[in-house]
């Protein structure tokens, strides 16, 4: 199980081909890393809001919808958190949801014959309100097959 790599920088000029960030379940990046990517990565954007719409106007937590980028990066939308908000007193990542997305990852990644990398922002601590050193400890216990780095402003 590889232990967290930490980098300070801006993780979407990181030099990992797979980056993966949480989004909410409600058809929306309008906040956060979210939005950067949205910016950048429309097609990221395109295909999260066209599995939203094809599935009824919802996303299952725990889903992710991977996105193969004009500029050969792969960027994972993982569901994580069910809503969103501005409550300082109110947790929005779902645990589980973070560790059901790790699991896949790490079951792409075993497929793998090099061991690839895959960067994150501080997933699911942000405005979702999590607590980071449970994220860490999930994201740690699941990374087996690849190396979790994660990247801070």
């Amino acid at each position: 199980m590889p232990a967290i790599i930490y980098r300070q920088g801006d993780l979407l000029k990181a030099p990992e081909r797979v980056i993966c960030h949480g989004c909410n379940a409600q058809g929306k990046m309008g906040a956060g890393i979210a939005t950067a990517i949205k910016k950048i990565y429309p097609e990221a954007f395109s295909l999260y809001r066209a599995t939203y719409e094809a599935q009824g106007n919802r996303l299952e937590l725990g889903q992710s919808i991977w996105v193969d980028c004009s500029d050969g990066r792969t960027v994972i939308n993982a569901i994580t958190q069910e809503f969103f908000g501005r409550d300082p007193n109110t947790v929005y990542v779902s645990y589980d949801a973070v560790r059901r997305v790790l699991s896949e990852i790490n079951d792409w990644a075993q497929k793998r014959h090099t061991p690839p990398s895959v960067a994150f922002p501080k997933i699911g601590a942000g405005l979702a309100n999590g607590d980071w050193h449970v994220i860490a400890e999930i994201i740690e216990s699941e990374a087996s097959a690849f190396q979790p780095i994660v990247y801070s402003l």
